[in-house]
């Protein structure tokens, strides 16, 4: 009977000890990322809507950082990013302090041949960002609907690999509209 007892507990150890130690591998100087580039916005945007069109319906505030981040993390440069947790990375400042300490990228590349294809045309995705109203979500939630193509310097198309689009995201905000969940 004691030894049902001490198993358990000595696998909870052991895993608390291997997780310590990766969270102390990634606190590494030479394993932190580097500052988001100037083009990530540092302030939210105020709520807006065009005069010009009278049909425009005006968005929260909440609602246009979601567009904002969903337009960042889909936002990739394969010949410059890692993987696709680079642009993820870059969408930490709309981000509570906690939600952005735990964005973290893998150690391997992306692969597959959209992605490949692209770093070798040095291409970057051209994201479309549009609310998504046809999920529920709780009243601090916002979700966004991504598609994007890819922009290479010759001009040429790249295929899309199939399953890959849309990106639906669901974000959840603070009441100081800062982001401290999402998923896709």
């Amino acid at each position: 009977m004691r030894r049902t007892r001490i198993l358990p507990l000595l696998a909870l150890a052991a895993l608390m000890v291997i997780g310590a130690g990766v969270a102390l591998a990634f606190a590494q100087p030479w394993n932190r990322d580097e500052p988001a580039p100037s083009t990530t916005p540092t302030t939210p945007p105020a709520a807006t809507a065009t005069s010009d069109d009278p049909g425009a319906k005006s968005i929260s505030d909440r609602e246009q950082i979601a567009l904002d981040a969903a337009r960042i993390m889909t936002t990739w440069t394969p010949a410059n990013d890692l993987n696709r947790t680079a642009a993820e990375l870059r969408a930490r400042p709309l981000m509570t302090a906690e939600r952005a300490q735990a964005v973290t990228a893998p150690e391997r590349p992306a692969t597959g041949t959209e992605w490949l294809e692209a770093a070798e045309r040095g291409a970057t995705s051209e994201p479309s960002v549009e609310l998504n109203h046809a999920t529920e979500l709780t009243d601090t939630g916002v979700s966004v609907t991504a598609t994007w193509t890819w922009d290479s310097p010759d001009g040429s198309e790249i295929a899309e690999e199939p399953r890959t689009q849309p990106r639906i995201y669901y974000f959840e905000f603070t009441q100081e509209n800062k982001i401290h969940d999402y998923s896709y």
